[in-house]
């Protein structure tokens, strides 16, 4: 939540007292909410790490700042915790991953305000103060005398808790208001912090107002810009052209009142384009570099790279082109040449994407040459072999490799057959970490060359990656039942390998950790059986407890559809040091270390990992793993690779009654207008289905179930395969407010869908 406004007025200036910090306890979380409740106080926790800037930014200007200090030592109990190295059951549970993350606790012991990263010490304190106060903002506000003073201390106190249900009030309040009143001090700011174009009735009134011109000529100038970011933000957001017409007839109205409507309305058709109408993008951004832009080869080169790796539509690739050629007509360079080698190999123009390969080659540096060599190799396997075209998703060259497997129309991993993966591996290279997935700045985010070999439908797929000196090479190759590899013909298992190899003298410590997000068709929650029983709870095995094999379940309680399988031993496979079955809500966030926890796991997912050992120059280490369907089973394996970039993603939501599961007439129009889109082929759709806090888990979890099936059913008389993806109350947000009343936009269905667009010309394929 951004609050720009001040509460000077709600709070009083922050006064100069003694110096006095924030009186942190010296206790465990546990302990500060009980002692909380005995002494009718709220509870400051600050969980922190060591190397963190933002943290100790925190530390010198706002903890230490003196009526912050004054004021929490009257209000809170406060503590400081190394979510490193301190209390990491807690830590874990909260699913802390940024820093800071500061939260704050109401006397009872429930979680009323949850914030990552710094805050700015005013704003710290206008929070700290509406969490306070609000219950006696709020019986002040209740009493109906409308007192300005009242009215804007409760609203904006409870901006922080429920920004909806604030705007809502605020809205109301300030449509009843006479003209002469705007211009009030409490009532600006309220303007100022909530008034919006959509609006459109109040808004034009204050932005038309003679008394607001005169009074507040600047800010009348920053409430249109503010409106015109908001409309800006939605229309990108939901990918509405409505909005970003209606933001248009707003600058053409209000330019008057701004110093450079133009540039305004350029850079917003500009940046809705590159997402959502890239037809238009050549169009906005030749404009731009016209009007903005000198002949700058740099900047011409960088423009044309950036959309080299982000668009395959052929006219916005032409485009590219000639500013490239426009780059390298001023001076040649390296980054307008890479972007003719990728635009030619996305065209599958192969032979000219090696030649502006290997001019590229004479501009790079040492290290960028290292890395032009791996795309060589990969651009002469292309020249010499093509992929069976339309079987398999294979993303272009930098792929991240995360990959998603099922069996023919049934899926095995999550994702399949829509390419949204949330497997991956970590790399442990002497205590650094280094991922396929992007976790946070302590984690290296790895990208890869992709290479592939066989034919039809059960391709080998190899990506290589590059951390430090040591390279890894994850295989993936389809065998059969006997564990043989196969190059054609459908597949029993995938094994999955990884190889680690270094060229240094200097022998490195390397492990390695595999998540698998385990999915038996629409099951996501999925049960797991090793050694003959099914896993109820969360489960680590170790040593020589590991089972041989783990068995995949689609009906809980039920073994008799048994759907996929992995080999942990026997065959090529390398049995790990720690197998873990359990929550992927939980595991996807392991960096490495993790703590166990005896919990039912829902969301299944299971983790493999390999512990540390020595890695020289004369002796590679590879872990090996396999999965995919049962032995009895007929093969019928199929691979999908992760591709953002050939596949086009939006989204959409239908929203539903208070404890209700049916659709209203609405939603159900909302959605045969999306299966009636005659310009794109939809691949698929991912469902997430939200519900309210309210309630016990297990009902919301239900009722999202639910509501996607509701929804589900019309994508599957239609043809169209979906991954349901149900969440309960776990993305809600978990505020005072909503536990007690619940929110109506947690009620919902939030629709993925993946698509193509339909014209031959619209979309180059790498397949």
């Amino acid at each position: 939540m951004h609050h720009f406004l001040s509460f000077l007025l709600l709070t009083g200036s922050l006064l100069v007292s003694q110096a006095k910090t924030i009186p942190f306890q010296n206790i465990t979380v546990k302990e500060a909410l009980q002692r909380a409740q005995l002494e009718n106080k709220f509870v400051f926790v600050d969980f922190y790490a060591d190397w963190c800037k933002p943290c100790k930014l925190m530390e010198q200007e706002v903890f230490s700042n003196d009526s912050i200090g004054e004021f929490f030592d009257a209000h809170f109990i406060s503590v400081r915790v190394d979510a490193e190295n301190e209390q990491l059951s807690l830590v874990n549970s909260l699913g802390i991953e940024a820093y800071p993350t500061l939260t704050f606790y109401d006397p009872k012991g429930r979680l009323v305000y949850r914030a990552e990263g710094a805050i700015p010490p005013n704003h710290f304190y206008e929070l700290a103060n509406s969490l306070v106060h609000l219950n006696d903002y709020l019986k002040e506000y209740q009493k109906n005398d409308k007192r300005m003073e009242n009215v804007r201390n409760y609203l904006l106190a409870l901006s922080w808790i429920n920004e909806h249900k604030a705007r809502s009030l605020a809205t109301k309040y300030l449509y009843d208001l006479k003209e002469k009143e705007y211009t009030e001090p409490e009532n600006w700011q309220l303007i100022q912090r909530f008034l919006q174009s959509k609006d459109r009735i109040l808004f034009q009134r204050v932005v038309n107002s003679e008394i607001v011109k005169s009074t507040f000529p600047t800010g009348r100038q920053q409430l249109l810009l503010n409106s015109f970011d908001n409309l800006l933000d939605l229309a990108l957001e939901k990918g509405n052209s409505a909005l970003l017409r209606r933001r248009t007839q707003y600058i053409n109205r209000y330019g008057d009142f701004l110093k450079d409507p133009d540039s305004v309305l350029l850079i917003g058709n500009l940046q809705y384009s590159s997402k959502h109408n890239p037809d238009k993008y050549p169009e906005y951004i030749s404009q731009y570099i016209e009007d903005y832009l000198p002949e700058d080869a740099e900047a011409f080169a960088d423009i044309s790279y950036d959309i080299s790796q982000r668009y395959f539509q052929k006219s916005i690739l032409e485009f590219a082109a000639d500013l490239a050629n426009r780059s390298i007509h001023l001076k040649p360079n390296l980054f307008a040449y890479l972007s003719l080698s990728s635009i030619s190999e996305k065209l599958s123009q192969f032979k000219a994407a090696y030649g502006y390969l290997l001019l590229a080659y004479q501009y790079a540096d040492k290290d960028q040459q290292r890395a032009l060599d791996e795309q060589e190799k990969a651009l002469k396997h292309k020249m010499e072999f093509e992929l069976e075209s339309g079987v398999n998703l294979i993303d272009e060259l930098g792929d991240d490799g995360r990959f998603t497997l099922g069996a023919g129309s049934q899926r095995l991993m999550y994702g399949y057959p829509v390419p949204q993966s949330t497997s991956h591996f970590v790399v442990n290279v002497d205590g650094k970490l280094a991922s396929n997935t992007p976790f946070a700045k302590d984690v290296e985010y790895l990208k890869g060359i992709t290479d592939f070999d066989g034919s039809g439908i059960t391709p080998k797929v190899v990506t290589t990656f590059q951390f430090g000196k040591v390279k890894i090479r994850q295989m993936l190759q389809p065998v059969d039942k006997d564990g043989n590899p196969i190059s054609h013909g459908l597949a029993q298992y995938y094994q999955i390998s990884y190889e680690l190899k270094t060229d240094e003298v200097r022998t490195r410590n390397v492990g390695l950790s595999l998540l698998f997000d385990t999915m038996m068709d629409d099951n996501d929650a999925c049960e797991i059986g090793a050694n003959g029983t099914i896993i109820p709870y969360e489960y680590e095995f170790r040593g020589d407890h590991i089972p041989s094999e783990l068995l995949f379940y689609h009906t809980p309680n039920d073994t008799s559809k048994l759907m996929g399988s992995a080999l942990i031993a026997g065959w090529n496979a390398t049995p790990p040091d720690k197998l873990v079955v359990g929550r992927w809500p939980y595991l996807h966030l392991v960096k490495w270390d993790y703590r166990l926890r005896k919990v039912k796991y829902g969301d299944s997912a299971y983790l493999l990992r390999w512990e540390n050992q020595y890695l020289s120059s004369q002796r590679p280490i590879t872990f090996t793993t396999y999965y995919g369907l049962p032995l009895w089973k007929k093969p019928e394996l199929r691979i999908i690779m992760k591709d953002n970039k050939s596949v086009l993603n939006s989204t959409t939501e239908v929203y539903f009654e208070n404890n209700k599961s049916e659709l209203d007439l609405n939603a159900k129009m909302k959605i045969q207008e999306l299966l009636e889109n005659e310009s794109i082929s939809i691949v698929g759709v991912i469902l997430r289905g939200y519900a309210d806090v309210t309630g016990a888990k297990e009902y919301n979890f239900d009722l999202s179930k639910r509501r996607i099936e509701t929804v589900g059913k019309i994508f599957k008389s239609n043809n169209i395969p979906f991954v349901p993806k149900p969440y309960g109350l776990e993305e809600s947000e978990n505020s005072y407010f909503n536990q007690v009343f619940g929110n109506a936009f947690d009620r919902k269905v939030s629709i993925v869908v993946y698509y193509r667009l339909k014209s031959d010309d619209s979309v180059v394929s790498t397949n």
